[in-house]
């Protein structure tokens, strides 16, 4: 069930290179281990086997009586009967059906539980890869800020460079660490939230690279292909389904139960047996049932529809953002795909062609603009994990 799942949430998208066999190696790891999901299928299991009850026939009855007899020479008497109730034959059909439609509505329940496990590690996923990627970026921030103090030191001994400047390669170098130190920090937060998520078991994640997002050209065609799939949809089909069949059995409940059994009676000269049948008519216990289940379903069956609609604008709404998002992420990679700002301004600057200030107030906004593509890549797709939810 946990691969089914899988396929169904990543069909949506082929998203290339995007880190794709490690992301599902983490899932199926934490669909595995998750202590959580397994507590609730258990839970699941157990519910469904409470379901079943209550559908078959009430328990038979059994009675004993022995009577003395007065005055004393009239003799003893002693009886015994067994009985069974038996509610009118469309009520076990529907109990049937009641309770194949909650098993049913758990499973969709489960379902829905598990792609909420899925989407949530999918997310750490996507926040790994930034911070990945962001940690690679800092890497090269603070190897070229080492070069440069070792530069400057060297002119700054040899009196081609004041004290201010050096201080200035010193301050850039200090940032440059620190950046490091804080991006390692939110890096941990997300693996051990990825850890718990695994039973305390850690992981590995060390991609860092987004792949190219490849979003469906029909949105209507998707989603009626992707609807029947989605555990939230049936879990409201369920209901509706289960509130209709509540209504039908509060009609069935309304005809006449029988009793039938078998008795008997014996006295010191003589005995007698035989079948015993009698009748329930449910005049008083269903006076408002069949109402109050009939206002329910309708009720059940509106709010449905309601949600159905709703589900179908959000997802509208997210498939828009993420065509959207794509396109600008795309003129972000061409542009910066043709630009290396980084070695170029380090040689300008070796070159002494311009001031250690305006090297970094330049390397300064490069590395601001590159962040803001890496997190609009990480917004992208962490809107196609939110989409793939539907």
């Amino acid at each position: 069930m946990h691969k089914i799942l899988i396929f169904n949430i990543f069909i949506l998208f082929t998203l290339g290179s995007y880190a794709q066999h490690q992301q599902d190696s983490v899932i199926q790891q934490v669909l595995q281990n998750n202590r959580m999901l397994q507590a609730l299928t258990q839970s699941t299991q157990a519910d469904k086997q409470a379901n079943k009850s209550g559908i078959f026939l009430q328990n038979p009855e059994a009675g004993f009586n022995y009577l003395w007899g007065s005055p004393e020479g009239l003799g003893n008497r002693i009886d015994w009967h067994v009985t069974q109730s038996i509610e009118f034959p469309t009520s076990y059909v529907f109990k049937h059906k009641m309770a194949t439609a909650k098993n049913t509505l758990a499973d969709a329940m489960l379902k829905s539980e598990e792609k909420n496990l899925v989407y949530e590690t999918k997310l750490l996923c996507i926040q790994l890869t930034y911070l990945n990627a962001r940690q690679t970026e800092l890497n090269k921030q603070w190897v070229n800020a080492q070069k440069i103090v070792q530069s400057y030191k060297t002119k700054y001994d040899i009196g081609e460079a004041n004290i201010l400047e050096y201080n200035k390669a010193e301050l850039n170098l200090l940032d440059a660490q620190q950046e490091m130190s804080l991006n390692e920090i939110e890096r941990n937060a997300a693996l051990s939230r990825l850890a718990t998520l695994n039973a305390g078991n850690p992981l590995v994640y060390t991609d860092s690279t987004f792949g190219v997002a490849n979003i469906p050209a029909d949105f209507e065609l998707w989603y009626s292909e992707m609807a029947p799939q989605n555990p939230e949809i049936n879990e409201w089909k369920n209901e509706t389904q289960l509130s209709t069949l509540e209504h039908k059995l509060a009609i069935a409940q309304t005809l006449p139960a029988l009793e039938v059994g078998y008795m008997s009676e014996k006295t010191d000269v003589d005995q007698f047996s035989g079948l015993s049948v009698g009748i329930s008519i449910p005049v008083w216990q269903n006076v408002r049932k069949i109402k109050s289940a009939g206002m329910k379903k309708d009720a059940v069956q509106m709010l449905e529809n309601e949600k159905t609609i709703a589900l179908h604008a959000e997802a509208y709404s997210l498939y828009q953002k993420a065509y959207t998002l794509n396109r600008i992420v795309n003129d972000y990679r061409q542009k910066m795909s043709s630009i290396n700002s980084t070695e170029l301004l380090l040689k300008t600057l070796e070159r002494g062609e311009i001031s250690l200030i305006q090297y970094i107030t330049e390397i300064s906004f490069y590395n601001e603009v590159r962040n803001k593509q890496l997190l609009l890549e990480k917004e992208l797709h962490e809107t196609l994990a939110e989409l793939g939810r539907y």
